[in-house]
């Protein structure tokens, strides 16, 4: 599981011209799911967001606002002139992923917004910083 942590004033996604979420204060979060993930590492992952010091202060504990957003391109890898996706989860059983890290992080904390998965979406967001972070959950590093 790879997440692209953005510190941020203020974003949100639209879908179908349609505003689905919107925070203000907080982390803008890109997430994208690899083939060999389990679900112990989707639910550690979210464990771990609970305590991890981001701009010094565990931003869980500050009471800040997510906006999680599913990105299937996070893991695609040049290969000749083109992209391949190949280190990216198959579409169905990261969506199933996607529901479960959000059930397990709306546990541990109340201001979770999230996009829709697999849409076209805007996004707009204003960038505090520059604070971007790409972290890599892994069966073994967790």
């Amino acid at each position: 599981m790879q997440l692209i942590i953005q510190r941020v004033l203020e974003a949100e996604v639209t879908v179908d011209e349609v505003e689905i979420a919107k925070i203000d204060v907080g982390y803008l979060v890109y997430l994208c799911f690899q083939p060999n993930d389990t679900e112990d590492v989707i639910k550690k992952a979210a464990k771990k967001l609970k305590t991890l010091k981001m701009a010094n202060k565990t931003a869980i504990l500050e009471n800040e606002s997510f906006l999680f957003i599913s990105n299937f391109t996070l893991l695609g890898k040049i290969k000749g002139n083109g992209i391949s996706y190949h280190n990216s989860m198959e579409k169905s059983k990261a969506e199933g992923f996607y529901h479960l890290f959000l059930e397990e992080i709306k546990k541990l904390h109340q201001n979770i917004q999230n996009g829709q998965y697999g849409s076209r979406c805007k996004i707009k967001s204003t960038v505090y910083g520059p604070f971007n972070l790409i972290v890599d959950f892994k069966p073994t590093k967790l």
